[in-house]
């Protein structure tokens, strides 16, 4: 991971960061039709856990897993990620 953001050009980055911050997409959670697991990480400085509430309070039947990571539970928690996708796709 180290090495993919020291090879990202910086301005595209925070282009990419700017988009994702400015779009606001709780008009459409409601309209996701698919099972959904919203994960987030206690240690997540970026996506807070009352976050992760609210989409899941929005999207009928969504399922919110907190893991003892940052942001990014695959790479940070990967065994306990991967249990919990197991666990909810089955």
């Amino acid at each position: 991971m180290r090495s993919v953001f020291l090879r990202t050009d910086p301005r595209g980055y925070a282009s990419a960061v700017a988009v994702l911050r400015d779009a606001d997409l709780h008009p459409q959670l409601a309209d996701i039709p698919a099972p959904t697991l919203v994960v987030t990480g206690t240690r997540d400085p970026l996506i807070p856990s009352s976050a992760a509430r609210i989409y899941c309070e929005q999207i009928r039947g969504a399922r919110h897993v907190e893991m003892d990571s940052g942001h990014f539970p695959p790479i940070e928690t990967p065994d306990a990620f991967a249990s919990a996708v197991l666990g909810f796709a089955q």
